[in-house]
């Protein structure tokens, strides 16, 4: 009896296995015929408030065009609006090219074909050596819609940055699905259609105001680049004053970018903007974004240190280290005190935005009261302003980010664009000098990582990299802007959240050392008016990776 109901217990788990098996080659098969029949969807790029998707076509349904498909809600609710889709279409040596590639109207669900915008980002990718395949540009979508708070109305606006990567959106929809919530408004005069008044016709547009005999309706528009610098970007900036350099006898610079498939499969070099008529400033998403090379599981972009020494106190040549191969750098060292910056090489531009109404009576001549979607206005003017600003670094043929270094041996002398970065930093309204506890020893590090859990930074825009600062030291101050926030105006690296520990920890770095035991009062910058950081969800201060060991 025993045995029988042994070989009975067998039959029974050889029953369960195939069944089990059978239900998983279904489900398999199953899953293949949705992607036949529907296409697959990947998500691209998420946050609290949108999320990109990517979604190839079916079988049935092929085509060889790229289409945008623009989804608004605010909360579960459909809402009208306007939109304008601008991107870079061309980089050169000879300017940027900023198109708007799109405007238009509409309710909830809105298409646009980009195909030809995809060409041309796989182009401007091909020209800073960056692989299209696994690398894209942001295309900035304005987004303007009519909310109502507290009985007051306003015009608002809300931007998100969509990331276009050739080769893996070619052919396909690019789903953008808004939460609309907006970062910029203005207040409207009463609207409301009262006794004795006359009626707008029809159904009022979500991105129009109406008063008693006259419509005006809200849209963004590119208007000019600004600067388009093709040079040094620092990721690090250490300075040695006067007293530092009777001890201070080298100092180590330091950065590394690693991507990893399990924990940092990307990394995003992030748009920040800000208004003309408030100081605000948003990161609404990746300006240039790139994924870790398929079949890799880990892919190193950037590896570049320099050891630079004091030739009051040493006599040994400085030294820097590019993916293992070492030279010496110019000038070969410094001598008492100095600026010396770290980090790569790139292109970076500032874009101005407008911010525009179209108005018209709406009773035309003739009895015409209708609104037609090509806005044809009696007057046009500008309510407001943005400016944003963006890097996209340039890669070696190779495939590797490309070093810069600098050291400016005077950096008192009112010349040299660290200095003046520095200063715009250093010395701003906007940005707060934070100090580290004092420490005493010979040497003194701080790691990206550092600043960034001293300041409270997201992984989304973990520490700044001060673009804003470079434009204002080249151009001067620019007209209409406040200088202060415009330097402060910065493009944030990005990583996943669940590898943010071990990316910034390795990112950048800074190391002094003295030549005796001394004590350290170490100091860094940091932006203390907020950012809002879309991709992290809220408003946030963002550290810049630049110190002082202030020693006593």
């Amino acid at each position: 009896m025993i045995l029988r109901f042994s070989r009975h217990r067998r039959s029974l788990s050889s029953t369960t296995a195939l069944l089990l098996v059978t239900l998983l080659i279904l489900s398999f098969l199953l899953t293949l015929a949705n992607i036949y029949l529907n296409g697959h969807t990947e998500t691209v790029y998420e946050t609290p408030s949108y999320r990109v998707l990517y979604r190839s076509s079916s079988i049935l349904t092929s085509s060889s065009k790229t289409v945008l498909s623009l989804s608004v809600k605010r909360g579960d609710k459909p809402v009208g609006y306007s939109f304008t889709l601008s991107g870079v279409a061309g980089i050169s040596a000879e300017g940027v090219v900023v198109k708007d590639l799109a405007r238009g109207t509409g309710f909830d669900v809105v298409q646009v074909d980009i195909s030809g915008y995809v060409d041309e980002v796989a182009n401007v990718l091909r020209g800073v050596n960056a692989d299209p395949t696994h690398s894209g540009l942001g295309l900035l979508a304005f987004v303007v819609s009519k909310i109502v708070e507290d009985g007051e109305e306003y015009m608002a606006t809300d931007i998100v940055s969509i990331p276009i990567i050739p080769e893996k959106v070619r052919g396909k929809t690019v789903l953008v699905e808004i939460d609309f919530r907006p970062v910029h408004k203005i207040r409207l005069g009463k609207t409301g259609v009262g006794a004795g008044q006359l009626s707008p016709p029809g159904e009022i547009p979500d991105y129009c105001y109406f008063g008693i005999s006259y419509y005006e309706c809200y849209y963004w528009r590119f208007n000019q680049t600004l600067l388009l610098r093709f040079g040094g970007i620092p990721t690090a900036i250490a300075l040695v004053d006067a007293i530092d350099g009777d001890y201070v006898k080298a100092v180590d610079l330091f950065n590394l970018i690693v991507l990893k498939r399990s924990s940092i499969p990307r990394v995003g070099f992030i748009i920040s903007l800000t208004f003309k008529n408030a100081a605000r400033f948003v990161a609404p998403g990746p300006g240039f974004y790139y994924e870790i090379s398929s079949g890799l599981d880990e892919e190193t972009l950037f590896s570049f240190g320099c050891m630079f020494y004091n030739s009051k106190l040493r006599s040994d040549d400085s030294d820097c280290d590019y993916f293992g191969q070492g030279f010496t750098p110019s000038p070969k060292n410094f001598y008492d005190e100095a600026l010396l910056a770290l980090g790569f090489k790139g292109y970076m531009w500032l874009a101005e935005y407008d911010y525009m109404v179209c108005g018209a009576s709406w009773l035309l001549p003739g009895g015409n009261s209708s609104i037609t979607a090509a806005w044809n206005c009696e007057y046009e003017g500008v309510v407001d302003k943005s400016l944003a600003v963006y890097v996209v670094p340039y890669f070696s043929s190779s495939g590797v980010m490309t070093y810069w270094y600098d050291v400016d041996d005077n950096p008192y002398d009112g010349y040299g664009l660290v200095e003046q970065v520095f200063r715009k930093i250093y010395y701003n309204p906007y940005t707060s000098v934070i100090s580290f506890p004092s420490f005493q020893g010979t040497s003194w590090r701080v790691v990206s990582y550092n600043v960034k859990v001293a300041s409270g930074s997201p992984a989304a825009f973990g520490i700044a990299l001060p673009v804003g600062a470079i434009a204002l030291a080249l151009l001067g101050n620019i007209p209409g802007w406040v200088a202060a926030a415009i330097a402060t105006l910065s493009v944030g690296i990005s990583v996943p959240l669940s590898g943010e520990t071990e990316f910034y920890l390795s990112l950048a770095y800074v190391k002094y050392y003295a030549n005796q035991v001394v004590t350290f009062n170490p100091r860094y910058v940091e932006i203390s008016l907020k950012y809002l950081v879309r991709e992290a969800g809220g408003e946030y201060r963002i550290p810049y990776l630049v110190v002082r060991p202030f020693i006593t």
